[in-house]
C-alpha cells in the first residue's frame, strides 16, 4: 500500500512537473511571437553633445524599425554658441538615408533672420536642406518671398528661387 501511494505520488508530481515545463514552453513561443509595430515616447526632450550641441523637445516620439516620427518637431542647436531654432509640427527622420523630412509650418529662426515654409527636406549627412514650396525670409527691414530654397549649412547660405524682396525703411 506505502509502494502504490508513493508511486502515484511520484506520477503525480511528475505530471505536476512537465505540465509546467510544457506551460513554460508555451509561454515562451507567444512571448517571442509578439512583434512591436513601434514604441512611443511622450512629452520628452533629448539633449545631445556632438560636434554641435542640441536638444529636441516635443510631444510625441514614435520609433519604427527604419524612421522616427515626432510631434511637434522643436529643434534649438547651437552654432558657433549662437542658438539656431528648427520647428514644424511633425518631423519624419529616416534612419537608413540620415534624412529628416520636416512637415507644417516649418519655422527656421536665428538672431537676425526668420524663414517660413510648408515643408523642408534636411540631408543630415551633408548638412543641406531643400524645398520646393513657397518661402518667405524675414530679416532686419526686409522680406523676401520665393518659390523654394536650397540651404547650405556648412556656408550658412541660403539660395531662393523666383525672388522678390521688400525692403522697410
Amino acid at each position: 500500500m506505502k509502494t502504490k501511494i508513493l508511486t502515484l505520488a511520484i506520477i503525480f508530481i511528475g505530471t505536476v512537473f512537465l505540465f509546467n515545463l510544457l506551460e513554460e514552453i508555451i509561454l515562451k513561443s507567444k512571448i517571442s511571437a509578439i512583434k512591436y509595430s513601434y514604441q512611443e515616447i511622450t512629452d520628452f526632450v533629448i539633449i545631445g553633445k556632438t560636434d554641435t550641441d542640441y536638444y529636441l523637445k516635443g510631444k510625441i516620439l514614435k520609433e519604427f524599425k527604419d524612421k522616427v516620427d515626432i510631434e511637434p518637431f522643436n529643434l534649438t542647436y547651437f552654432k558657433e554658441n549662437k542658438p539656431v531654432f528648427i520647428n514644424s509640427k511633425k518631423g519624419i527622420y529616416f534612419k537608413n538615408e540620415n534624412f529628416l523630412k520636416l512637415l507644417k509650418d516649418v519655422s527656421i529662426k536665428t538672431k537676425s533672420i526668420k524663414m517660413l515654409t510648408e515643408s523642408l527636406f534636411i540631408y543630415t549627412e551633408k548638412n543641406i536642406a531643400e524645398t520646393k514650396d513657397k518661402v518667405l525670409i524675414v530679416g532686419n527691414k526686409m522680406k523676401t518671398y520665393g518659390k523654394g530654397a536650397f540651404i547650405d549649412m556648412n556656408r550658412d547660405e541660403i539660395k531662393v528661387n523666383k525672388v522678390k524682396t521688400i525692403f522697410e525703411k
